[in-house]
């Protein structure tokens, strides 16, 4: 699911101008919040990570563990982690040199649509890795 939605943001960005926001007049802030955003993000997806360990015991890891589901929920959890990383460069990139390198229509299109394919990434790993985060530890 992750990279269909990825996938599917890249189709859309790459067909709407209106996506394209290397040269768009509303960039700053729109990185700035994403720059914000994903530093919160990958902080709080390290300190799930970390929390994982200390609920090994109970029953619903060990079902997880069993079933396989917990290497899944694992793979989705790095890949929001991976993810929300590449999105945080690629904004801080956006916003700091790469303003007068969009002035090309084709790269301001093309970057464009690489960094929203990594949101739509980052947003559906990390909507899987939370859910199945929050039914393993809400689970008795």
């Amino acid at each position: 699911m992750p990279w269909i939605l990825g996938f599917l943001l890249f189709a859309i960005a790459i067909t709407r101008p209106s996506f394209w926001f290397l040269t768009a007049k509303w960039r700053d802030d729109f990185t700035n919040k994403i720059v914000s955003a994903c530093a919160i993000l990958v902080a709080y997806l390290i300190t799930a990570a970390t929390v994982i360990p200390a609920v090994e015991d109970k029953t619903v890891v060990k079902k997880l563990k069993e079933t396989g589901h917990f290497s899944l929920l694992i793979s989705y959890l790095r890949s929001s982690i991976w993810s929300s990383t590449v999105v945080l460069v690629l904004a801080v990139m956006a916003s700091s040199f790469l303003a007068e390198w969009g002035s090309s229509r084709r790269r301001d299109r093309v970057f464009s649509s690489v960094f929203w394919f990594f949101i739509g990434l980052c947003g559906g790993s990390t909507y899987r890795a939370v859910s199945r985060l929050l039914k393993l530890l809400l689970a008795r």
